[in-house]
């Protein structure tokens, strides 16, 4: 059998509900008064501890025998469940990635203006923005720029080899660049 214990600490002024299991043993009665809320209050759940069913350990073995509880209702709250609605704890979100194409005009020589990695060996990731063509591009498309992560997937029709789009852009000729962004 398997068990999760569930442990709560007792002391002074803490609410807290009963262990949900119990210990028999000379080692029981260790610490007795040391889970007795100073308040007094809380006698309902010492009770329901110390009605919680138990088993002797075999005579000299020294160890506890652990068994569990019957279930207890709990009032208490995960510590998501106390916060403001506002601060709750947000599951993480996907990254979520889309596609884009642009048009660059290397025909005159001018060059691109990106610095790639191209360690996965079939995109080129970028990892600045230098100037060149690049840089002309996002100042005239304010609402359609490159940035620096996003990924060159695609240049006229070569895709999936890092190298072969390396030595493409390479090329004077008018580039059709696909480009991923994941955020």
């Amino acid at each position: 059998k398997r068990f999760l214990l569930k442990l709560e600490a007792y002391g002074p002024c803490k609410k807290t509900a009963p262990l949900p299991f119990s210990v028999s043993s000379s080692a029981a009665q260790m610490g007795a008064d040391a889970s007795k809320c100073c308040s007094g209050g809380h006698t309902e759940q010492h009770e329901q501890k110390e009605n919680a069913p138990k088993r002797e350990a075999q005579p000299g073995s020294g160890v506890p025998i652990i068994e569990p509880s019957p279930p207890v209702a709990s009032s208490h709250k995960l510590p998501e469940e106390n916060l403001p609605k506002d601060d709750k704890i947000q599951a993480a979100k996907e990254p979520t990635s889309y596609e884009y194409k642009i048009e660059l005009d290397k025909s005159t020589g001018t060059r691109l203006g990106i610095d790639v990695d191209h360690q996965d060996g079939m995109t080129l990731y970028i990892d600045a923005i230098t100037g060149g063509l690049m840089e002309e591009w996002n100042n005239a498309n304010p609402k359609k720029q490159v940035k620096v992560a996003d990924r060159v997937i695609e240049v006229n029709g070569i895709k999936n080899n890092a190298m072969q789009i390396v030595e493409e852009c390479k090329k004077n000729v008018m580039l059709r660049v696909t480009l991923r962004r994941t955020e």
